[in-house]
């Protein structure tokens, strides 16, 4: 395990960074265009060249060397970033490029995420498998707790080409122990059903579908990630337009790391307790049904301190809902076909957030906004339940998302293969250790 926690310390540190340029250009974005909708469009070319290339991903991690493709990933993304900070310098940024360089960014990440995630399983023990889920989680909490605090910060003192040189920095983190480390590689099998080497990439995207409509639990499981998922999206579109609407950029950062600390909290509890979860199923509607409450609330009324607590208990179930649905299908689907349903699972997780960016940016621009202005036609309606003026239109939005995503959580909560997944579908060989014999 002492490979993974390596590389796993050298991902944090680059996911960190990635993390301040995230939310610079967010910042940067926004404040240039004043359009919730231009600002939508930067989660939609962050989300959907990362679906589109995810089932061809997954067969490209089930066949090449996994480590090598970590390392070619890390290399292009920081390209892709480096490449803005160069164009602000010269003085010829526009917004379409931080799109273009987000999507590419997001293209070359879904091989590094995907080969990671599929590796896991061949450096950590199968009992072992929900600390690394609580560690891996806890890179998302860490990114969400320090990189608003830091990125207000240091946006102010560098500007934006001091913030991307930083994580153009923080990339060599990530690379260098995957260079000097002995990264398990998967071994040869002969299970002709997923063993797709002499196939097609075509051929192995067909397999890994396959793979999950036989397993109706573990589809399932995706297809409810996915939902929530949808509420994740719609949240990170909506939450920054909303809080400048309440507080100034200076005061951004500080809100979203308070948030964002549940996220820190919950991956703690899946590190220390993971691995002695009977039921992870159990937890993860349990996570959702709290972050759905989160939503609600957090758009009840225009308090920074309201929101900063709905905030911390939706970002709690983040870590759970993910950390849980990866220890499932770590345990229960076969290693050699794992990059191609981890790309799937993420395929299919972030399909509605592109949709949502498209549909929530126009939606909360010019219907709820207005509607919900000052003299707007619902500001002595719903407008004396939740306020009206800027940023409320956003906060009915919120509550929409979070009632329509509990609704539907317990629509899936009926289906049956899905509550029994753990006890039904046996687990797959601890293929650490034959590595570890080897």
């Amino acid at each position: 395990m002492g490979a993974f926690i390596t590389i796993w310390l050298g991902q944090m540190v680059s996911r960190v960074g990635s993390g301040l340029t995230s939310f610079a250009f967010d910042v940067w974005v926004y404040q240039h265009t004043g359009s919730i909708t231009q600002f939508a469009f930067l989660t939609l070319a962050i989300t959907l060249p990362g679906i589109c290339i995810a089932p061809i991903a997954g067969s490209i991690v089930d066949r090449w060397s996994r480590r090598w493709l970590m390392v070619i990933s890390a290399i292009c993304s920081s390209l892709c970033v480096l490449t803005v900070g160069i164009l602000f310098a010269l003085g010829h940024l526009e917004i379409w490029h931080i799109y273009l360089a987000v999507a590419g960014k997001s293209l070359f990440s879904t091989f590094g995420v995907t080969a990671f995630r599929a590796s896991v399983v061949l450096m950590v023990p199968k009992n072992r498998l929900g600390r690394a889920s609580g560690l891996t989680q806890g890179t998302d909490s860490i990114v969400r707790l320090v990189s608003p605090a830091l990125g207000g910060i240091l946006l102010g003192i560098l500007k934006l080409p001091g913030v991307i040189l930083l994580d153009f920095i923080t990339f060599i983190f990530a690379i260098i122990p995957l260079l000097i480390l002995n990264v398990p590689e998967l071994p040869h099998t002969d299970n002709t059903e997923i063993d797709s080497q002499d196939k097609s990439l075509l051929s192995g995207v067909v397999e890994g579908w396959n793979y999950l409509l036989t397993r109706r639990g573990v589809l399932m499981l995706v297809f409810l990630r996915s939902i929530y998922n949808g509420a994740i999206g719609s949240a990170m579109i909506l939450v920054t337009p909303l809080l400048l609407s309440l507080t100034t950029p200076a005061g951004l950062g500080p809100l979203l790391s308070l948030a964002g600390s549940g996220m820190l909290v919950g991956s703690i509890f899946l590190g220390v307790l993971g691995d002695r979860q009977a039921n992870l199923v159990n937890i993860i509607f349990i996570s959702i049904f709290l972050g759905s409450c989160g939503l609600v609330t957090g758009g009840m009324r225009p308090s920074l301190t309201l929101f900063t607590i709905s905030g911390f208990f939706f970002a709690l179930g983040i870590p759970l809902i993910n950390g849980c649905t990866q220890i499932l299908l770590q345990r229960k689907v076969a290693p050699e076909i794992q990059g191609r349903i981890f790309s799937m699972n993420n395929m299919i997780a972030t399909a509605f957030p592109p949709v949502l960016a498209i549909a929530i940016g126009p939606f909360a621009d010019k219907v709820l906004e207005p509607l919900m202005d000052f003299d707007g036609p619902w500001s002595q309606g719903i407008g004396q339940l939740i306020g009206s003026g800027p940023g409320r239109g956003i906060g009915l939005l919120f509550i929409l998302i979070g009632l329509t995503t509990l609704l539907s959580t317990l629509i899936v909560y009926q289906y049956e293969p899905l509550r029994r997944l753990e006890s039904e579908l046996p687990d797959t060989v601890d293929f650490s250790k034959e590595n570890q014999v080897a």
